[in-house]
């Protein structure tokens, strides 16, 4: 087996803390100004805890949205829980960061995506560093978006037989 740095790995350890990170700032000082998430992940992805109805209503994927009303917001080293309203009913649910498939704050045109390789085996497999990242315009500078450029990391990215 040929040894290789795993940038891929790296980046996206990185990038999920970048959620992390905003999510603490938020549960310190609230959602301030313009500021509203959108943060969708994989619902049966191990560790993901939500109402059984909703799973069988998004059985893949579920987008949810922090803006005026969401209540409970804990972070933790590997997850976040929240209280958000789905049919005016409240529920609790817990996702961890690495379930999100993507996250964007529209109000400054900020956004992250992760895609899987292989989405079977985000449901098993805790440990899957094999995801392709792509950023979506990660210049905080919402003035300056002559173009909505997305930077593959594939494209740098040599690929590895194994």
């Amino acid at each position: 087996m040929k040894k290789y740095i795993d940038y891929q790995k790296i980046v996206n350890k990185s990038l999920r803390k970048v959620i992390k990170h905003v999510l603490e700032h938020i549960q310190d000082n609230g959602i301030e100004g313009d500021h509203h998430l959108y943060i969708t992940f994989l619902t049966q992805y191990i560790g993901v805890e939500m109402p059984g109805y909703l799973i069988d209503e998004y059985p893949n994927e579920i987008t949810i949205i922090l803006q005026h009303q969401f209540w409970n917001l804990e972070i933790e080293k590997n997850y976040f829980s929240i209280s958000l309203s789905f049919n005016n009913k409240t529920e609790n649910i817990k996702v961890p960061y690495e379930a999100i498939t993507s996250f964007a704050d529209p109000s400054v045109n900020f956004g992250l995506q992760f895609n899987s390789n292989n989405s079977s085996t985000n449901k098993t497999d805790s440990n899957h560093a094999e995801n392709q990242i792509e950023v979506d315009n990660s210049n905080l500078d919402s003035k300056n978006n002559e173009s909505d450029n997305v930077i593959s990391f594939n494209d740098f990215h040599k690929k590895i037989e194994e």
